[in-house]
């Protein structure tokens, strides 16, 4: 069954998303993303890592939902490795995508929170299949090794 291209019909592979994403006026490659003034990924996967895909945000849009909110300082000792210079950018794009919000305090010294958004909470169960896969993998690499087999050959 060929793959169709219109509107609100299922498309069933990337060839027939990119031609769709040229039929709507794009490269194919990119849209302008008009909160940042850059250009975002056409395919729904491509946007998705554009959004999450990063090392951190993940791990900051988790810990959000684990603690509700979060001060920077906490964000910064809670993640290892990551630089204040690199958290605070990745804040600014969580934010600027609606995944979660800022909230500052007119105080001496100044106090800002950070909270995940009901979208930033919809990544939870993404979050928690992610972790589960990653447990299923160790353990299958563990009892593959275990039997002195190598994981890729198992593969094939």
């Amino acid at each position: 069954m060929p793959t169709t291209t219109q509107p609100n019909q299922p498309v069933s592979s990337r060839k027939a998303l990119r031609q769709r994403a040229l039929a709507a006026g794009h490269n194919g490659l990119a849209i302008a993303d008009d909160t940042l003034g850059d250009l975002m990924p056409t395919l729904p996967l491509e946007r998705s890592l554009y959004l999450v895909g990063d090392k951190y945000s993940l791990q900051i849009i988790s810990l959000l939902i684990d603690h509700e909110t979060q001060r920077f300082v906490e964000l910064e000792a809670a993640i290892q490795g990551i630089s204040p210079r690199t958290l605070s950018a990745r804040l600014k794009h969580l934010e600027s995508h609606g995944l979660i919000v800022r909230k500052a305090y007119a105080t001496i010294p100044p106090k800002v929170e950070y909270r995940v958004t009901p979208f930033g909470y919809a990544l939870s169960g993404v979050i928690e299949h992610l972790g589960a896969w990653v447990c299923q993998l160790e353990e299958g690499t563990r009892v593959l090794e275990a039997q002195g087999k190598r994981p890729e050959a198992v593969v094939r």
